[in-house]
């Protein structure tokens, strides 16, 4: 015990003395160490902040989901032709039947842009040419396929209308009928349910009934008005449009 006390008194003497010559200092305490706060360098990466990132933020260039067979194919399939994509080089439509017939007409069409003519029976075929119909033009027929009827001359009152022969939809050509009885003004006019004479009349007409063309074969017309449908002769077929025919 004795001895310890010594010691410590002989370390405070020389501690004492070496203050005198050098100046002593206390240790500084290592509590205060602990607290202090070390700020990261300016050039260091901040650890904080990385650490603070979600890691279930998916990786843009490891974790997208990879397209699909189906999305590669709509991308770079081409755009299915729309009804009103061009069709230029399509196939032409396939020739049809032909009836050859002799009879007259004028056109009857109320449009005001004129009644095409086509370069085939059928609404398929071009446009080769347009009658007009703001006045009388009186056509002829040579044959017919289906409801459409084939024209080679077209006439105005001024001039030959039709450059070329071509395909006209029949109900909007005409004709009036005509009694062929000179004994009786006020005969009617038969339409048959055949071309030919010897057939049964189906409908009666009055004279100068304008009536609509269905078909033609040989120098018969199958024509309509209202509910009387049936074949009319050559005899009873008025072709003028703006006069009774004799």
């Amino acid at each position: 015990m004795l001895r310890a006390y010594s010691l410590i008194q002989i370390g405070a003497i020389s501690c004492l003395v070496t203050s005198v010559a050098f100046g002593c200092q206390p240790a500084p305490e290592t509590s205060s160490m602990s607290e202090a706060t070390v700020e990261p360098r300016s050039d260091e990466p901040n650890t904080d902040a990385v650490a603070d990132a979600s890691p279930d933020q998916p990786d843009p260039q490891t974790d997208a989901t990879p397209p699909s067979a189906a999305d590669i194919s709509d991308a770079t399939s081409p755009e299915t032709p729309s009804e009103a994509t061009d069709t230029t080089g399509a196939e032409t439509p396939a020739p049809v039947a032909e009836t050859s017939c002799s009879a007259a007409a004028f056109v009857a069409d109320p449009d005001p842009a004129g009644l095409n003519v086509r370069s085939g029976p059928g609404s398929d075929f071009p446009v080769i040419d347009t009658l007009p119909t703001d006045g009388p033009v009186e056509v002829t027929i040579t044959g017919s396929a289906y409801n459409w009827l084939k024209l080679t001359t077209a006439w105005s009152m001024e001039q030959q209308e039709l450059e070329e022969a071509g395909w006209v939809y029949a109900p909007l050509l005409s004709v009036t009928t005509r009694n062929s009885n000179p004994e009786s003004v006020d005969a009617q006019v038969p339409l048959f349910a055949t071309p030919d004479a010897a057939a049964t009349a189906r409908a009666e007409l009055p004279n100068l009934t304008e009536v609509s063309i269905l078909t033609c074969t040989s120098d018969w017309l199958q024509v309509k008005s209202g509910e009387a449908m049936g074949w009319l002769a050559a005899e009873n077929q008025c072709s003028s449009p703006v006069a009774s025919c004799p």
